[in-house]
């Protein structure tokens, strides 16, 4: 490789994101040559997918109505009013946001295969995540984990992008500096 920059791969995901980066990264661990450059997982925003087994943590949001849905969203936070107001919008984003969360609601694991890359779990201290939530997903790796607080509320990413991205960087630079390289 030319970039010393190369020989590191690290994987973001917010959301429903947070499971696809855990299932993307599973997968390039099966590609020992690849998955041997995966050094780093960042994930924000929800508890760890075997949560979705505990019924204080299940929801089905994807079964509600239209009405309720559009309620929860704005809510939520992150959707504008606008939006949700339009009925082309709503034709539109509804059914994809519904189908997030029945990806979301729907998806657990019973059996934790932990990374061999550290995880850092981004959290909006506005957000509903409890601290056993965000430490749920300490069991998914066999290398360094840690917890890290954000002004805002699930959207945080948003409203923080700057903050997140200088922490991704120092995170990465880190890695480069020590010449650390998953076990």
């Amino acid at each position: 490789m030319d970039n010393a920059s190369d020989d590191y791969i690290a994987i973001f995901g917010h959301s429903m994101g947070c499971y696809i980066a855990y299932c993307v990264a599973r997968l390039m661990i099966s590609e020992s040559d690849i998955g041997s450059r995966l050094t780093h997982l960042f994930l924000a925003g929800n508890h760890a997918p075997h949560l979705n087994l505990d019924t204080t943590h299940k929801t089905e949001f994807y079964r509600i109505d239209e009405q309720e849905l559009k309620y929860h969203l704005i809510e939520y936070g992150g959707t504008l009013s606008g939006i949700i107001e339009n009925k082309a919008a709503n034709a539109f984003f509804l059914p994809i946001i519904r189908n997030d969360y029945y990806i979301t609601e729907t998806h657990s694991i019973t059996t934790i295969e932990p990374l061999p890359c550290s995880i850092s779990v981004l959290n909006g201290i506005d957000d509903a995540l409890s601290s056993l939530d965000l430490e749920s997903w300490k069991g998914y790796t066999t290398q360094r984990f840690e917890v890290v607080n954000f002004p805002g509320n699930h959207f945080f990413v948003q409203q923080q992008s700057e903050l997140i991205i200088q922490y991704v960087s120092n995170t990465i630079n880190k890695y480069k500096l020590t010449n650390w390289r998953p076990q």
